[in-house]
């Protein structure tokens, strides 16, 4: 569907008696000519929202959207077992494991150290013989398969504005179905991390897609395909289906409303996220917050083999938030309960986000956002490299913690009960109060 610059496409015959069929009946009027609310006769014309209700259609999405995520999930916290050092020690010599390793003997080829090593997940460490400081390079390689994940969530993220939600979730989850076999086969340590970071690429599209959406084929003008879509979605719901003069005008209004959108949002990027003082501190607020808070959860997440007590049962309990068992290790309870409310923090910052940038930068500050917390995570497990102090990196995390929370409150206005912003303030009102999400929208 081709359109000018500043033109949008319509039907010949106008949205009131007009019928698409075909692209020949389309003929081009000047955008500002186009409403956004157009009245069809005296009968109440339904939107798309009043096909996508919770009903038979969205609890089978809901359902196929959780396998699909559970494969995402999964292939992101692997690391967390297959990355695990073990408890190694010598037994039956007069030295003990540490001056081993800090001899850089390799110890199961001394004959004077009998040596054990413990482990309840046969970890990467285990397998290719990272007993000692090589447990680094273990670390190292979670870091760059989250480098692939970060690639992947910006690269499907565009392709799936581009060709589709559905053919980008299907390429992402065959692919990383292949590279999950491939990498079971490996023998080095150098394989895995090159094949892990590739399923990577591939898990990054998986989390971030839902299966076509009939706004993203009208977005694209695809109108044939999103009335069988629609079509298709109340015969699943079990409801009366509409008639297709009636859902093709309803189509029609929905285009232009998108096309309108879209010329008002098109001259909008990520720098101006940066747009005045204001906008620059909350952006700057946001962005480190995901990545402390990344930070934080992966950084404990990650370092789960150090806790006391069963290693599978402290992973559970990491999940969850209410802990109905009283432990006596400060620390255990301390660790599961900081990674569990985690989740919160980031739910919050997402919603506070969404209503502090106005309409027209909303989405750029969300992927802004998204890109910060991925940062995080790639760097979370070189946080355990500061171990020469076993403190040190729950104080590393502490402080995060609580500068994340004093630049949070003091920066970030409530956004609670107000209106969403639809566009950028002027920049002559650049004082508190006419922060976005801080007062009603302020129309330029």
């Amino acid at each position: 569907m081709k359109r000018d610059k500043q033109k949008v496409v319509i039907p010949l015959k106008g949205l009131r008696g007009g019928v698409m069929t075909t692209e020949k009946k389309y003929a081009t009027v000047p955008i500002e000519d186009a409403k956004d609310e157009p009245v069809i006769g005296e009968t109440p014309l339904k939107c798309v929202d009043d096909f996508l209700k919770m009903s038979n259609y969205c609890y089978l999405i809901l359902l196929i959207s959780e396998f699909f995520l559970l494969v995402g999930a999964g292939n992101m916290l692997f690391m967390v077992f297959a990355g695990a050092a073990p408890r190694v020690s010598c037994h039956g010599s007069n030295v003990t494991i540490e001056d081993v390793c800090k001899s850089h003997l390799d110890p199961a080829k001394l004959t004077d150290c009998d040596l054990e090593v413990k482990y309840e997940f046969k970890s990467l460490n285990v397998e290719f013989g990272y007993l000692c400081a090589e447990g680094r390079w273990v670390k190292s390689s979670i870091s760059v398969q989250m480098v692939g994940v970060l690639i992947g969530t910006l690269f499907f993220g565009t392709m799936s504005d581009r060709y589709g939600r559905k053919s980008s979730l299907l390429v992402s989850y065959v692919m990383t179905s292949v590279f999950s076999i491939a990498a079971s086969f490996t023998n080095t340590l150098v394989a895995f991390t090159v094949l892990r970071t590739i399923l990577g690429f591939f898990s990054g599209g998986l989390l971030g897609l839902v299966h076509e959406s009939p706004r993203w084929l009208i977005q694209k003008g695809k109108i044939k395909e999103a009335r069988h879509v629609l079509q298709r979605i109340q015969h699943i719901d079990r409801q009366r289906e509409s008639k297709k003069e009636e859902m093709e005008k309803m189509l029609d209004i929905a285009y232009q409303q998108i096309q309108l959108r879209e010329k008002k949002m098109k001259n909008y990027n990520v720098r101006h996220l940066f747009y005045n003082k204001e906008m620059a501190l909350a952006t700057i607020v946001f962005c480190s917050g995901v990545f402390m808070s990344s930070m934080i959860n992966y950084g404990l997440i990650f370092n789960i083999e150090t806790l006391s007590g069963s290693f599978f049962v402290n992973s559970i309990l990491m999940g969850l938030i209410h802990l109905e068992v009283t432990y006596s290790i400060i620390i255990r309870v301390a660790t599961i309960f900081a990674a569990a409310t985690t989740s919160q923090i980031f739910i919050t910052k997402t919603i506070s986000a969404m209503e502090y940038y106005p309409t027209v930068v909303r989405n750029s500050g969300l992927a802004f956002k998204s890109t910060c917390s991925r940062l995080g995570t790639i760097l979370a497990p070189q946080l355990l490299l500061l171990n020469f102090w076993e403190s040190l990196p729950y104080i590393v995390l502490t402080v995060m913690a609580a500068l994340d929370t004093v630049m949070y409150q003091l920066v970030i206005p409530e956004t609670k009960g107000k209106p969403l912003p639809e566009n950028l303030p002027p920049k002559r009102e650049n004082n508190r109060a006419n922060l976005p999400g801080a007062t009603s929208a302020v129309k330029v």
